[in-house]
Protein backbone atom coordinates (compact mmCIF):
# COMPACT_ATOMS: atom_id res chain seq x y z
CA UNK A 1 0.00 0.00 0.00
CA UNK A 2 2.85 2.36 0.85
CA UNK A 3 4.46 1.71 -2.53
CA UNK A 4 1.20 2.54 -4.29
CA UNK A 5 0.82 5.81 -2.40
CA UNK A 6 4.44 6.80 -3.03
CA UNK A 7 4.14 5.89 -6.72
CA UNK A 8 0.95 7.95 -7.07
CA UNK A 9 2.56 10.87 -5.27
CA UNK A 10 5.63 10.78 -7.51
CA UNK A 11 3.52 10.55 -10.68
CA UNK A 12 1.43 13.50 -9.52
CA UNK A 13 4.54 15.45 -8.64
CA UNK A 14 6.06 14.70 -12.03
CA UNK A 15 2.91 15.92 -13.75
CA UNK A 16 2.90 19.12 -11.72
CA UNK A 17 6.53 19.81 -12.54
CA UNK A 18 5.91 19.19 -16.23
CA UNK A 19 2.96 21.58 -16.32
CA UNK A 20 4.84 24.18 -14.29
CA UNK A 21 7.86 23.99 -16.59
CA UNK A 22 5.74 24.47 -19.69
CA UNK A 23 4.01 27.44 -18.05
CA UNK A 24 7.38 28.90 -17.05
CA UNK A 25 8.64 28.61 -20.63
CA UNK A 26 5.62 30.54 -21.90
CA UNK A 27 6.22 33.31 -19.37
CA UNK A 28 9.99 33.63 -19.83
CA UNK A 29 11.27 36.94 -21.08
CA UNK A 30 12.10 37.13 -24.79
CA UNK A 31 15.82 37.23 -25.46
CA UNK A 32 16.73 35.44 -22.25
CA UNK A 33 19.58 33.02 -22.71
CA UNK A 34 20.74 29.81 -21.07
CA UNK A 35 23.67 31.54 -19.40
CA UNK A 36 21.48 33.42 -16.94
CA UNK A 37 19.65 30.19 -16.10
CA UNK A 38 22.96 28.48 -15.44
CA UNK A 39 24.05 31.27 -13.11
CA UNK A 40 20.79 31.00 -11.17
CA UNK A 41 21.19 27.23 -10.98
CA UNK A 42 24.69 27.48 -9.55
CA UNK A 43 23.68 30.21 -7.09
CA UNK A 44 20.66 28.15 -5.96
CA UNK A 45 22.80 25.21 -4.86
CA UNK A 46 24.52 27.02 -1.97
CA UNK A 47 21.63 26.33 0.43
CA UNK A 48 21.50 22.69 -0.62
CA UNK A 49 25.27 22.41 -0.23
CA UNK A 50 25.15 23.88 3.27
CA UNK A 51 22.37 21.49 4.35
CA UNK A 52 24.11 18.51 2.75
CA UNK A 53 27.39 19.32 4.53
CA UNK A 54 25.52 19.61 7.84
CA UNK A 55 23.93 16.22 7.23
CA UNK A 56 27.32 14.81 6.25
CA UNK A 57 28.69 15.88 9.62
CA UNK A 58 25.66 14.75 11.63
CA UNK A 59 25.13 11.41 9.87
CA UNK A 60 28.73 10.58 8.88
CA UNK A 61 27.92 10.29 5.16
CA UNK A 62 30.58 9.03 2.77
CA UNK A 63 31.22 10.76 -0.59
CA UNK A 64 28.63 8.71 -2.51
CA UNK A 65 25.97 9.23 0.13
CA UNK A 66 26.78 12.95 0.31
CA UNK A 67 26.30 13.23 -3.47
CA UNK A 68 22.94 11.45 -3.25
CA UNK A 69 21.76 13.72 -0.43
CA UNK A 70 23.05 16.84 -2.20
CA UNK A 71 21.36 15.88 -5.49
CA UNK A 72 18.09 15.19 -3.63
CA UNK A 73 18.25 18.60 -1.93
CA UNK A 74 18.96 20.39 -5.22
CA UNK A 75 16.03 18.59 -6.88
CA UNK A 76 13.78 19.45 -3.93
CA UNK A 77 14.78 23.13 -4.12
CA UNK A 78 14.11 23.23 -7.88
CA UNK A 79 10.69 21.63 -7.56
CA UNK A 80 9.79 23.82 -4.60
CA UNK A 81 10.77 26.92 -6.58
CA UNK A 82 8.60 25.80 -9.51
CA UNK A 83 5.67 25.13 -7.19
CA UNK A 84 6.04 28.53 -5.50
CA UNK A 85 6.14 30.27 -8.88
CA UNK A 86 2.51 29.27 -9.32
CA UNK A 87 1.45 30.74 -5.99
CA UNK A 88 1.46 29.52 -2.42
CA UNK A 89 2.28 25.85 -1.95
CA UNK A 90 -0.62 23.79 -0.67
CA UNK A 91 -0.34 21.12 1.99
CA UNK A 92 -0.60 18.31 -0.57
CA UNK A 93 2.20 19.65 -2.73
CA UNK A 94 4.42 20.28 0.28
CA UNK A 95 3.79 16.74 1.52
CA UNK A 96 4.61 15.29 -1.92
CA UNK A 97 7.85 17.25 -2.08
CA UNK A 98 8.86 16.06 1.38
CA UNK A 99 7.95 12.45 0.53
CA UNK A 100 10.10 12.65 -2.61
CA UNK A 101 12.99 14.08 -0.58
CA UNK A 102 12.68 11.43 2.13
CA UNK A 103 12.54 8.65 -0.48
CA UNK A 104 15.75 9.90 -2.12
CA UNK A 105 17.43 10.21 1.27
CA UNK A 106 16.39 6.65 2.10
CA UNK A 107 17.97 5.44 -1.15
CA UNK A 108 21.22 7.35 -0.49
CA UNK A 109 21.69 6.52 3.20
CA UNK A 110 22.23 3.33 5.14
CA UNK A 111 19.25 2.16 7.24
CA UNK A 112 20.96 3.33 10.45
CA UNK A 113 21.70 6.76 8.98
CA UNK A 114 18.14 7.14 7.71
CA UNK A 115 16.76 6.20 11.13
CA UNK A 116 19.00 8.82 12.74
CA UNK A 117 17.85 11.37 10.11
CA UNK A 118 14.20 10.65 10.94
CA UNK A 119 14.91 11.12 14.66
CA UNK A 120 16.65 14.43 13.93
CA UNK A 121 13.72 15.51 11.76
CA UNK A 122 11.21 14.61 14.49
CA UNK A 123 13.27 16.43 17.14
CA UNK A 124 13.40 19.48 14.89
CA UNK A 125 9.63 19.34 14.41
CA UNK A 126 9.03 19.09 18.17
CA UNK A 127 11.45 21.91 18.84
CA UNK A 128 9.60 24.19 16.40
CA UNK A 129 6.28 23.61 18.16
Amino acid sequence: MKKLIITCALVTLGSMVSVAQSAAKRHSAPGSNATSGQVQSVAGTSGAEKRAKQMQNDLKLDATQYKGVFDALVEYDKQEKVAKANGPIGEGTAMQLKMMLDQKFKEAMSPAQYTKYEKMKDASKNKAQ
